[in-house]
């Protein structure tokens, strides 16, 4: 004020805070970003064969949050639809979320054997933490549905295409599931902030930190300023800032220690041996155990309930020993089930494979009533079955409940008998002739017949062989008499397709 000068701006060394950060910065903190300096590219090995993969069905009940999903990325510029052919599709896997929403991933495996990778470094996680030795101020920030936040070029989009229910699409953006994804990403990131001192990242993770307050500010709004001008954004609800401790990858930083968090701790603390291997199983897998009820409850039919399907399968015979070959690995008391025992779980008396409860026997007649509502036919039938439930032989058995429903039987039209072909009548005997061996009889004796088609007379010789050399002496002694006719017709049987034969 002494000098008479007004100041105008930031004061970039000031303690910042979540809230001014996004009225400074308000374009950072909206929407799903795009890097506007370059876009990637998915290199693709040209002497490998493209694959169309079959569509695979998307459960009714699931169709809707599908729709809103498509619709959703459309609109974010992520996705675009596809017109025309395209030599690669890939299968959807759809994960449900607990409030009603629908991720959506791609089966990307068959692709990725034709996407070359560049083999760009990733740091390690000790890297990173070398860095960091020293520093007392931290600030994590996390970019927006990572990935989709770098633009592909388009010769790189058609290896992304996929196919739902309601069209055929593909990926604008670079996506989980490719095989180059992970180093790309993280090489184009580093990239952006390129020349930052105090700035770390491992994948979409970003720390900012510094040895005092007034560095690790300037830093930050470094850090803030290049993630703008690229065209980055971030999400605020799981970005932290002017953090005297922070978590990040499950270590705990802080300006005391570099360490393991106290969950961590206790976790291991508190974890008690265990006993059996359904013990062992359970340590490793108890945080699925929601979203395994979940899709159980899911796949059960609206005609039943999940309770009359547990207490149906807790006495059901057949599945009270696939139970048992899921725990112990030994699928021989049932076979039909080691085909897909990748794909088994138990959850209480209820046994899935993949998003479909395997149903017991009890119920399998009236899965098949159910099924057939409105008599759909033999592929409708088979489709209402195969978006919720599973047994071994399942499109058999709704084959043949289609085929013995009595109303499908009654509006059904019988094929229609073939035409009947008679033979054109020939204009003189002993002309056209056919020839056939019967037998062999009881005697171990064969007859050879000879029959004109136009006088119906025959001619007949027993043969107590029937290779091609007897059967032509046979002919050739009936021919002798009669003359040679214009043609011979016989049943393919092997001495008349034999070479012998056909030269003679």
């Amino acid at each position: 004020m002494k000098l008479g000068v007004l100041k105008i701006g930031v004061d970039v060394a000031a303690v910042v805070d979540k809230q001014s950060l996004e009225q400074q910065y308000p374009k950072l903190f909206q929407g799903v970003g795009k890097l506007n300096s370059k876009q990637v590219s998915l290199h693709i090995n040209p002497e490998v064969k493209p694959v169309a993969q079959p569509l695979r069905r998307i459960p009714f009940n699931l169709r809707g949050a599908v729709e809103a999903r498509i619709k959703q990325l459309m609109d974010m510029d992520i996705i675009e639809p596809v017109d025309g052919p395209t030599p690669w599709v890939n299968p959807v896997v759809i994960v449900p979320k607990a409030d009603k929403d629908v991720r959506l991933c791609l089966d990307m495996r068959r692709a990725n054997q034709a996407i070359e990778r560049e083999r760009y470094p990733i740091p390690t996680v000790d890297e990173i933490l070398q860095g960091m030795n020293g520093s007392t101020v931290f600030s994590k920030l996390d970019l927006k549905w990572g990935y989709h936040q770098l633009e592909l070029s388009p010769e790189s989009r058609g290896i992304t295409t996929f196919a739902v229910h309601n069209g055929v699409y593909r990926y604008k953006r670079l996506i989980f599931g490719v095989c180059s994804a992970s180093e790309q990403y993280q090489h184009e990131v580093a990239n952006a902030l390129a020349g930052i001192e105090g700035v770390e990242n491992i994948s979409d993770d970003i720390i900012v930190h510094a040895q005092d307050q007034d560095t690790h500010d300037k830093r930050l709004h470094a850090v803030l300023t290049r993630l703008m001008e690229r065209g980055l954004t971030l999400n605020p609800d799981k970005c932290q800032f002017n953090m005297d401790k922070l978590v990040f990858m499950g270590i705990l930083l802080s300006e005391k220690r570099i360490g393991p968090t106290e969950e961590r701790v206790r976790a291991v603390a508190e974890a008690r041996e265990p006993e059996n291997a359904a013990d062992q199983r359970e340590k490793h897998h108890h945080g699925s155990d929601e979203y395994v009820r979940f899709v159980a409850v899911s796949a059960t039919p609206k005609a039943l309930t999940t309770r009359e399907v547990e207490e149906a399968s807790a006495t059901d015979p057949e599945l009270i020993e696939v139970r048992k070959a899921i725990t112990n690995g030994r699928f021989e008391n049932c076979k039909a089930y080691a085909a897909v025992a990748n794909e088994l779980c138990v959850v209480g008396y209820l046994v899935l494979r993949g998003t479909r409860i395997v149903l017991p026997r009890s119920l399998h007649a009236r899965a098949l009533t159910l099924a057939h509502e409105g008599h759909l036919g033999i592929v409708g039938t088979k489709q209402h079955l195969r978006t919720k439930v599973w047994w071994p032989g399942m499109d058999r058995a709704a084959e043949k409940h289609c085929k013995e429903c009595h109303g499908c039987q009654i509006v059904s039209r019988p094929d229609p008998p073939e035409l009947l072909r008679p033979t054109p009548l020939p204009d003189g005997p002993l002309a056209d002739l056919a020839v056939d061996l019967l037998g062999p009889l009881p005697s171990n004796h064969s007859i050879l017949v000879v029959v004109d088609y136009y006088s119906r007379y025959y001619e007949y010789d027993i043969l107590t062989s029937t290779t091609t050399e007897k059967v032509i002496d046979s002919l050739e002694s009936i021919f002798s008499r009669h003359g040679l006719p214009v043609t011979l017709k016989s049943d393919n049987g092997p001495q008349f397709k034999s070479e012998l034969f056909r030269v003679l």
